[in-house]
């Protein structure tokens, strides 16, 4: 992140919050091995109570020194989108990466859940967000108590607030915009409102995509594949679809 910042003339500060203790966590690996998303849920939450104070505390530093003229969140810190406003008295909004980030679809479950018939997946993804919703007031809605001497309800967000800010009410979004950073090749009407505006992807300039991360030497890749016949490669990334067999049976049935 710091040298994409660099090369678009961006200033970068990291929030300080360390994700590779999370990640490899024994309570998270078993959560994404079992497919368990509310085991997630636990692991993230004791882990961000262990570093939340001192990322809230730099969070609200950095911005009464900048004095951004709009702040923009991602959809999986959309409390700091209705906070910031709140507390600080600066514009927020939040943009999602992708269709999957926390947008409420009544055809399919969240996070890998299986999905249920006639609509019924919005009871879960309720059920879900208003116990993510709970966990974070619990941590930062406390902790923003004691910084501002105000009381959590007047400016932490409830499962109302979010369903306004993901477009399932029309209060918000004739107002407060919400970016999807897709092209609108992606857009699904099962979960994209038509008020949601999807940006367009982000080019890179062709100098900048050298390194191992985009694909290393080529002369090295030509060599590899005149070593013999041209391998059929699938790649799931680190995401886990249904289950470890269901993934393997697609590739299988594909190939």
């Amino acid at each position: 992140y710091k040298d994409l910042s660099a090369a678009f003339g961006v200033p970068f500060l990291s929030n300080g919050m360390p994700m590779q203790p999370l990640l490899l966590s024994e309570e998270t690996i078993q959560a994404n091995t079992s497919n368990n998303f509310t085991g997630f849920l636990t692991a993230l939450a004791a882990h961000t109570g262990k570093h939340l104070g001192a990322l809230t505390k730099r969070v609200m530093a950095t911005l009464e020194k900048e004095t951004p003229d709009v702040v923009i969140c991602s959809t999986n810190h959309f409390p700091d989108a209705v906070w910031i406003p709140i507390i600080l008295g600066i514009p927020a909004f939040t943009c999602a990466l992708s269709g999957q980030d926390f947008h409420p679809n009544a055809k399919k479950a969240p996070f890998g859940l299986p999905s249920l018939p006639f609509g019924l997946n919005s009871f879960v993804w309720k059920s879900l967000v208003k116990r993510y919703l709970a966990s974070m007031r619990a941590l930062q809605g406390t902790l923003l108590e004691e910084f501002t001497g105000r009381p959590s309800a007047e400016f932490f967000p409830d499962l109302p607030d979010w369903l306004d800010l993901h477009g399932e009410t029309d209060r918000l979004t004739s107002t407060v915009p919400y970016w999807i950073l897709l092209g609108e090749a992606f857009r699904d009407p099962a979960w994209a409102k038509p008020s949601f505006t999807f940006v367009g992807d982000l080019p890179e300039a062709e100098d900048f995509e050298q390194g191992e991360e985009f694909g290393g030497s080529q002369a090295e890749l030509e060599r590899f594949f005149a070593q013999g016949v041209a391998p059929v490669y699938i790649g799931w990334g680190s995401m886990v679809c249904q289950t470890s067999k269901w993934m393997t049976l697609l590739a299988v049935r594909t190939l």
